[in-house]
């Protein structure tokens, strides 16, 4: 996974951008990267940051709200990501690959479990990412993550 955050230093607030070693591990690309650090920055940019509560004076009600607000604020960073991904000039479909590999993981299961992340598969929906994957995987052709490999080896072949 990874996180946006922002660190309190001596009166001044300091951005911090964390990813894990799992999630690097998931990547394949520059373009891949280029999209994780950028949803993140978009967090940062839109203060997408949570008041801190005791869990226990919540009530299922305002549980449900906080996950409500936390799934709008994935769907913002997602599209502002990839806005910022094609304004730079990166691989827009990095967007749709790490989404991919992110719901054949294990990962999938654990961000909506964790209560702010629409599913994977609604993510990709809601960019419009959906169309792409379905001219990529014909029936005839062979599994989409066979597919996206042998486009990112010809796309990127210095890079893995």
């Amino acid at each position: 996974n990874a996180y946006a955050l922002e660190a309190d230093s001596e009166h001044q607030s300091t951005p911090v951008i964390i990813v894990t070693k799992g999630l690097l591990d998931l990547l394949r690309s520059r373009d891949e990267l280029a999209f994780v650090l950028a949803h993140e920055m978009a967090h940062l940019r839109r203060e997408h940051f949570s008041p801190s509560f005791p869990l226990a004076v919540l009530t299922s009600r305002q549980l449900a709200r906080i996950a409500a607000v936390h799934r709008r604020w994935e769907h913002e960073a997602d599209r502002d990501a990839l806005s910022d991904l094609r304004r730079a000039g990166y691989a827009t479909e990095a967007a749709l690959h790490v989404l991919e590999r992110l719901e054949s993981s294990n990962e999938s299961e654990m961000l909506e479990q964790h209560g702010g992340h629409p599913s994977l598969q609604a993510r990709i929906a809601a960019l419009g990412l959906d169309a792409f994957a379905n001219r990529m995987q014909a029936p005839s052709t062979p599994r989409r993550a066979d597919v996206v490999q042998a486009v990112l080896a010809t796309r990127y072949p210095d890079e893995r």
